[in-house]
């Protein structure tokens, strides 16, 4: 019947991932957290570990087009639902102002998921436009230090705020 079909086809994905995800090295010791989040998590986890091990206990980070902030042990604003940029330049307006607005709020550094927001601005009605474009590489090229980069398929760049 189709209920058995269906059945056996998600126990044979369900068994799939478990072997995929090899748990079991975690779970016996035979793999550290550390690894095993790198390997599954990859880019994400190590941009969290660098914020954690690197950054003062008082940084607070802005994440920009990333919405997962598990893992970060410090103040970390994920964007939730991938519009934090927008309204930052709806508040703020310029790039000097989004600055300041950031400051004021307490953060520290901004989190780009450069992926994230490639797939934003490559979206055929993005609410991205020139001007925002513009004003992002103006803080990226004047208010904004990067410390830190992951270099991989999926890239952040961890910001200083200047």
């Amino acid at each position: 019947s189709v209920v058995t079909i269906a059945f056996c086809l998600t126990f044979l994905q369900s068994v799939t991932d478990f072997v995929r995800r090899n748990p079991l090295a975690y779970v016996t010791g035979y793999q550290s957290v550390g690894d095993y989040l790198t390997t599954h998590l990859w880019s994400h986890y190590l941009a969290m570990d660098y914020i954690n091990r690197e950054l003062p206990a008082d940084a607070c980070v802005f994440f920009l087009w990333e919405t997962r902030s598990y893992y970060c042990d410090r103040c970390c604003r994920p964007d939730l639902i991938l519009d934090a940029f927008i309204g930052l330049r709806s508040q703020f307006g310029s790039a000097p102002m989004i600055v300041d607005g950031l400051k004021r709020a307490g953060y520290t550094h901004v989190l780009l998921y450069k992926w994230g927001m490639d797939f934003v601005v490559s979206e055929k009605d993005s609410p991205l436009g020139e001007a925002d474009l513009a004003a992002f590489r103006e803080l990226e090229r004047e208010y904004w230090k990067p410390v830190y980069t992951v270099e991989a398929s999926q890239p952040f760049v961890l910001y200083a705020i200047r």
